[in-house]
């Protein structure tokens, strides 16, 4: 499955050995880093934003998935292929909310 906005799914990579790396890296650098372009361009990280990569790559870490829903839906019936978002996509869906009292 690709990434995309719609889904706001986000997937660790299936081999982790870079984001183990990274992770590593991360354990032993407590300021914000600069990020590096392929050109060689360089900015630096603000704080907030290298705060953001240090909590995700903490959640990703041994993990298949890091998932955060804002929005739960019951659909009309599960599609032949459970496993796939795109299926689920294309379910009707019967109500769908927060899941949160309002």
């Amino acid at each position: 499955m690709i990434p995309t906005a719609q889904t706001g799914v986000v997937f660790p990579p299936r081999d982790l050995t870079a984001l183990l790396d990274l992770g590593t890296f991360l354990e032993h650098h407590t300021e914000p880093a600069l990020l590096l372009g392929p050109d060689g361009e360089q900015v630096p990280l603000p704080e907030e934003v290298y705060r953001v990569v240090v909590e995700v790559v903490q959640a990703m870490r041994g993990r298949t998935a890091v998932l955060a829903p804002d929005r739960y839906v019951i659909c009309a019936s599960a599609p032949d292929d459970v496993d796939s978002t795109e299926a689920w996509t294309r379910c009707d869906i019967v109500a769908a909310g927060t899941g949160r009292p309002a």
